[in-house]
């Protein structure tokens, strides 16, 4: 039985639009909010543009007091005790942007579930989805080195064709275009989290590349194939409890291998056990 769209005890507007309608609509602010925040700096005016428009299109799918609105409204509320600069005004967007971006795949995613389609929008079962034979595994890092021990303990096993930015030519190429080709490529993504960039209050998180690229994969394949592996001690960003995550201790990410190989066969059952 289908779930119902986000609860929510509060009296407001229904749903205006179907599931079917609004997917599509959805998909295109999530399109629209990659290319924006791959192009910063983020004028504030593209900024509120893109949040109105999104904000509408999830009123209209969701109702006005559903749970999912709410919490899109929620991100980027600020208790100001201060001036901001220009810089640092920008630099809030664009985090508010990112996790933006990550709670519109959880939406899209709920609508999904009720339409029973897949991430690539063809209306089939989604048991029907593509079996590979060789499972093509991303890994997307920043610059901790741990990221190696999980692409060198991959590429043992036949049954994976492991890539990053650095496995093929790229020279000539912008970042956007090798993304692309890249989520493209990818049957499932790990996304590795160090504390790599410190904050104005001493903590550590991970770089802006890296939150970027799990949105766009969460984009492309949906959260159960676009997996973060967060290192203690690196800052959580607004909505990653929503997402699928395994958690490491500072310096051991080999204790996630044995978990990244059982999501790679809960999602690929089809591939060949050993």
């Amino acid at each position: 039985m289908a779930r119902a769209r986000g609860s929510s005890s509060q009296p407001g507007d229904p749903p205006s639009i179907t599931p079917e309608a609004a997917v599509p609509l959805l998909r295109r602010q999530h399109e629209r909010g990659d290319s924006i925040l791959a192009s910063r700096p983020i004028p504030l005016d593209i900024y509120d543009g893109w949040h109105s428009t999104t904000l509408s299109h999830l009123v209209r799918a969701f109702g006005s007091k559903d749970n999912n609105v709410s919490a899109f409204e929620t991100i980027g509320r600020l208790l100001f005790v201060g001036p901001e600069t220009e810089q640092e005004a920008e630099l809030d967007r664009s985090k508010y942007l990112s996790r933006k971006l990550v709670l519109l795949v959880s939406c899209i995613e709920q609508l999904e579930d009720l339409l029973e389609i897949d991430p690539g929008r063809k209306a089939v079962p989604k048991d029907a989805r593509r079996a590979p034979s060789k499972v093509n595994v991303f890994i997307g890092h920043g610059h901790n080195s741990q990221w190696r021990e999980l692409l060198n303990f991959l590429r043992r096993d036949e049954r994976y064709n492991v890539i990053a930015y650095e496995t093929g030519v790229r020279a000539g190429y912008a970042t956007s275009e090798v993304l692309q080709e890249l989520v493209e490529k990818a049957d499932i993504a790990f996304i590795v989290h160090t504390g790599e960039d410190e904050t104005s209050t001493g903590e550590f998180r991970a770089r802006e590349n890296v939150v970027h690229e799990a949105g766009l994969f969460q984009g492309k394949l949906g959260f159960k194939r676009a997996i973060v592996l967060l290192e203690e001690g690196c800052e959580e960003y607004s909505n990653i409890f929503g997402i699928s995550q395994l958690r490491f201790s500072k310096g051991m990410i080999n204790t996630t291998f044995g978990d990244v190989v059982q999501t790679i066969h809960r999602e690929f059952p089809a591939v060949p056990s050993r």
